[in-house]
C-alpha cells in the first residue's frame, strides 16, 4: 500500500510541478547563442551584444557564446570592430546564431 502511495504521489510531483524537474522556463527573458564569422565559420569574441528595447548590453567570451536579457520579438544587434554590424529578432528557439560579415576585403601576403 505505501509503495502504492509513494508511486501516487510521484506521480502527481511530475505532472503538476515540472519545473522541479530541470525543464526550461518558456517566460524566461533571457536569450543565448554564439557570434561566428560568415565566411570562416570560426566563432568571434569581444562582440558587443546590445538589445535596444530593454537597453541591456554585453559582451560575449572568448569562445563566442553569450547570454543577454531578452525576450522574443526584441532586436538584437552585434557589432564589433572589422564587421558590419547584425540585427537579429529574438524567437523561442534555443540558441541565437550572428553571422558576421568582414567590413574589409583580407588579402594573403604577396612574397617575391
Amino acid at each position: 500500500m505505501r509503495t502504492l502511495a509513494y508511486i501516487l504521489l510521484s506521480w502527481i510531483n511530475i505532472v503538476f510541478c515540472p519545473n522541479l524537474y530541470g525543464q526550461n522556463d518558456e517566460s524566461s527573458n533571457s536569450a543565448q547563442g554564439i557570434v561566428m564569422d560568415v565566411q570562416t565559420k570560426q566563432r568571434i569574441s569581444r562582440v558587443f551584444v546590445y538589445n535596444p528595447e530593454n537597453d541591456a548590453g554585453t559582451y560575449n567570451n572568448t569562445r563566442g557564446e553569450f547570454t543577454i536579457d531578452a525576450k522574443p520579438g526584441d532586436i538584437l544587434i552585434a557589432a564589433v570592430e572589422g564587421y558590419y554590424p547584425v540585427t537579429i529578432s529574438v524567437t523561442a528557439q534555443h540558441t541565437l546564431i550572428f553571422q558576421l560579415q568582414r567590413s574589409a576585403i583580407r588579402i594573403q601576403e604577396v612574397r617575391s
